[in-house]
């Protein structure tokens, strides 16, 4: 094993120096810097170094790190006082809710002729979701009729309401439901009753010119001495509706069918070619 060691040391030993030797000759052929480089290089060093701003030597002091901090104090201290003003902001919020509807309540509930600015605050109670169940908008006493003209009141809780002489001329009450509620001697000319609940509601003696009443259900309804020229009926539900001494000459879209299914009298007046059955005496 020693003879074999000391051979190959024999045969490494000239291809050691001979690549020593090569890479010599290697570094010998690389460029050398040239002088012009190194004094460039010595000016660049010898350059001033640039002063840092007020700003930046103050980001890199302590105090900026105090600044942060008094920051975040300052906005947590705002919170603190915040918080209960925004609460007191919406309590009050709450509190004049409240009140206007209090102050609409006592509006619509005087009784008092003419509009009496009755229509707004009806609207009003009407957006808020308030029921309007068994409200007195009659003007009784006195000699003129409540004036709710053009009265945008859809979907509204009317159910036993006292509308008796109300003037609910082109008055939308589109799907409001009037269960039971007294419209007689009511105008309701060119008003919207689509699809509304009118079930045993009474509108005897009134005009109903022009009337949409399209989709509604008028079950057990009093349309006695009612004036229903031009009043569209389609989809309309006139089961057990009596029309004793109404005028339905002029009326629209009225099928036979639905007038078999109510009744009324001799003095009925009917669309040339349609009948109804009497209505039975009480």
């Amino acid at each position: 094993m020693t003879r074999l060691a000391f051979g190959l040391l024999l045969i490494a030993d000239p291809l050691l120096e001979l690549r020593k030797g090569h890479r010599r000759e290697i570094m010998g052929t690389h460029r050398q810097p040239s002088q012009h480089f190194i004094s460039r290089l010595k000016g660049n060093s010898a350059r001033p170094v640039k002063q840092l701003s007020a700003i930046r030597k103050f980001r890199n002091s302590d105090y900026w790190l105090w600044a942060e901090v008094g920051v975040a104090v300052a906005g947590l201290v705002g919170l603190i006082f915040i918080i209960p003003t925004g609460y007191a902001l919406w309590v009050d919020l709450e509190d004049r809710q409240t009140q206007r509807i209090v102050q609409a309540w006592q509006l619509v509930t005087h009784n008092a002729p003419g509009n009496s600015g009755k229509a707004p605050a009806l609207e009003y109670l009407n957006n808020q979701g308030i029921s309007l169940v068994g409200i007195n908008l009659s003007p009784e006493g006195y000699g003129s009729a409540t004036y709710l003209f053009e009265v945008n009141l859809p979907g509204a809780d009317l159910r036993e309401a006292n509308l008796h002489r109300v003037d609910l001329f082109k008055a939308n009450l589109s799907e409001a439901n009037l269960i039971n509620a007294d419209v007689s001697r009511t105008s309701l000319q060119a008003a919207d009753l689509s699809g509304a609940i009118l079930i045993g509601t009474n509108f005897s003696s009134s005009s109903l010119l022009g009337t949409d009443l399209s989709g509604a259900d008028l079950r057990f309804a009093n349309l006695t001495n009612t004036y229903l020229s031009e009043t569209n009926f389609s989809g309309a539900i006139l089961i057990a509706a009596v029309l004793s001494g109404a005028d339905l000459r002029e009326a629209k879209n009225l099928p036979q069918t639905e007038l078999d299914m109510a009744c009324g009298d001799e003095e009925t007046q009917l669309p040339k070619g349609f009948t109804i059955k009497a209505c039975l005496e009480k």
